[in-house]
Order: structure tokens, then C-alpha cells, then sequence
């Protein structure tokens, strides 16, 4: 069992050997079939969540944003902080972000790690 994990993590952590980008639900069931292929015990996990959907976002600055702003937060919460932010940051670019006041990006939502 421990060489299976091994194994798994040696492939998802090792970023020159990714080569598998998720565009579609095709291949995202992909990607579900290899790692119930190294780690069967996925399969019971899928079994009780169920598959996940693709979540695609915007390339570059505001994809990553994007990300940021969701994590640990339900969908909703991050829909209406990213839609204040989206609104309020314009354009919405690294640098115009980078100049936005600590005070006015918590009043838009963001956390203090997040900021």
C-alpha cells in the first residue's frame, strides 16, 4: 500500500512529468480512471461524494484569483466575493490589483491571508 501511495504522489507532485490538462468532463473522468487505477480506495470515495464536475476558470491573473478567493469557502460566498472584486478591481490585472489598499479588499470579502 505504501509503495501505491508513493507512487501516486511521485506522479501528481512531479510537475515535469504532468503532462494531462482537465478541459473536459472526458477528461476529467480520465484522470479519475488513473487514480482509482494507483489507489483503489478513490473508488470508494467517489462512490460516497460522487464525481466531481469541471470547474474550468479564466486563464492567467484572474484564474488564479479566481482560485484563491474560492478555496474553503461554499460556492456561494465565493461567487458574491468574487463579483464584488471583479466589479470594484478594473481592470481586473495583477498590477491594478497589487495597488488596491488592504482596507477596501477586506471590505470586498477577502480574508487577511487572502489579501
Amino acid at each position: 500500500m505504501e509503495k501505491r501511495v508513493a507512487r501516486a504522489a511521485s506522479l501528481f507532485l512531479d510537475a515535469s512529468r504532468m503532462r494531462f490538462y482537465i478541459h473536459t468532463q472526458a477528461d476529467l473522468d480520465a484522470a479519475i480512471g488513473r487514480l482509482v487505477a494507483i489507489d483503489p480506495r478513490w473508488r470508494a470515495a467517489l462512490a460516497l461524494g460522487g464525481r466531481p464536475p469541471v470547474r474550468r476558470r479564466a486563464d492567467g491573473f484572474a484564474g488564479l484569483a479566481s482560485v484563491v478567493v474560492s478555496q474553503q469557502l461554499s460556492t456561494a460566498s465565493a461567487r458574491a466575493i468574487w463579483e464584488r472584486l471583479a466589479g470594484a478591481i478594473i481592470p481586473f490585472e495583477h498590477g491594478v490589483f497589487l495597488r488596491a489598499r488592504t482596507a477596501r479588499l477586506a471590505r470586498l470579502g477577502l480574508s487577511g491571508a487572502k489579501i
